[in-house]
């Protein structure tokens, strides 16, 4: 944050990765599961290494920012922060 990578991207990048290549349950999908999870594990990508090839804001990001368009939200927003007063002001602006 503000130009320094957290631990906390670094333990989530790479937890996530193991929670994306879960099997998926057999008595929902049935008999397919094992091709599935075949299927997910191939195309399977490691977030972390995306997340370190764009560390500075750019178009890679851009498509899960709200502060690209606030106008684009059209439902009601609960905003919770943790101190950061500054950003949470801006947000209802």
């Amino acid at each position: 944050m503000g130009g320094c990578l957290l631990t906390s991207s670094v333990s989530w990048g790479t937890g996530i990765f193991g929670v994306k290549h879960r099997p998926p349950d057999p008595s929902v999908v049935g008999d397919r599961w094992r091709q599935m999870w075949r299927d997910r594990l191939e195309s399977g990508s490691v977030p972390l290494i995306s997340w370190l090839k764009h560390q500075q804001r750019d178009e890679f990001w851009q498509h899960g920012s709200v502060c690209e368009n606030y106008d684009a939200i059209d439902c009601a927003v609960y905003a919770v922060g943790d101190g950061q007063m500054v950003i949470q002001m801006q947000f209802f602006d």
